[in-house]
Parts: C-alpha cells; sequence; structure tokens
C-alpha cells in the first residue's frame, strides 16, 4: 500500500507578518506561473493559487495567461501521450486524454484547472509540475 502527503493548503510568513496565498490578483498570476525555483513549496502553491484564480478569472489578461496556459498544457500532454506517461488522477483523466490523443479541449479549461489547484494526489502533483516547467520556460521565452 503507497501513500502520499501533500500539502492542501499553506500559509506562508514573510517579514514577520502573516500572509496566505489563498487568493491572488490578475497582476500577480502570471508571476505564479512562472517561479523561480519549481520544485520549492512556495512555487508549488503559487501555481496552485494561479490555476484556481485562472479558472474564474475572466479578466482580459487573465484571458491572454489563459491561452498561454492551455497552449503549454496541451503541448505537455501530447508530449506525455507519446511517451505513455499518462500523469493525472483517473478523476481528471477523461479530459484530457483520448483512446488516441490528449484531448484536453479549451471548454474543460477551467474544470481541469479547477481541478489541478485541489487535488491532493500525487498524480496530479507530478502532472502539475510537468505543466509548470513548461509554461514557466514560455513565458520567460516571451519575456525574454
Amino acid at each position: 500500500m503507497s501513500y502520499a502527503l501533500t500539502i492542501g493548503s499553506l500559509h506562508i510568513l514573510t517579514d514577520g507578518a502573516g500572509h496566505t496565498t489563498e487568493e491572488c490578483e490578475c497582476d500577480v498570476a502570471r508571476d505564479l506561473c512562472a517561479p523561480s525555483f519549481v520544485f520549492s513549496v512556495e512555487g508549488q502553491v503559487g501555481f496552485r493559487t494561479a490555476l484556481e484564480h485562472l479558472a474564474g478569472c475572466r479578466a482580459r489578461g487573465c484571458s491572454a495567461l489563459k491561452t498561454e496556459l492551455f497552449n503549454s498544457m496541451k503541448t505537455k500532454l501530447d508530449w506525455l501521450f507519446r511517451e505513455d506517461c499518462l500523469l493525472g488522477c483517473v478523476h481528471v483523466q477523461p479530459l484530457l486524454y483520448g483512446s488516441r490523443k490528449a484531448s484536453m479541449q479549451k471548454k474543460d479549461f477551467s474544470a481541469i484547472a479547477h481541478h489541478l489547484a485541489r487535488c491532493p494526489k500525487e498524480s496530479c502533483a507530478q502532472l502539475r509540475r510537468s505543466i509548470l516547467l513548461t509554461i514557466r520556460d514560455n513565458l520567460r521565452v516571451q519575456a525574454g
């Protein structure tokens, strides 16, 4: 029997004052999608916060970020499918993969982002990290 330890919520203390990353603003979401350290707790929690924000935000800036995130996710899912490495738990896999290719659609983005932001399962955590590496690299190329 295997076990996975995951973090559902985390309060990060900075400068001696309490600060929570449960909510974010539109201008912060892009920074949370491109952390310096992808595998740090702060980077992981920030990305989950950005996913949760993007799942429901309709602002123009977030719409562009959602498009970039969707394209990065689609690229990563296509690669994972070709490598026979289907990440994500059984609850989200039907939205991500078909029988012959990755089948994620734009209409499912909010449901997928919300699920990935909340799911504590290790397979979804691995998928989040994999997507975060891709989106971070894509955002840095655009900025540089």
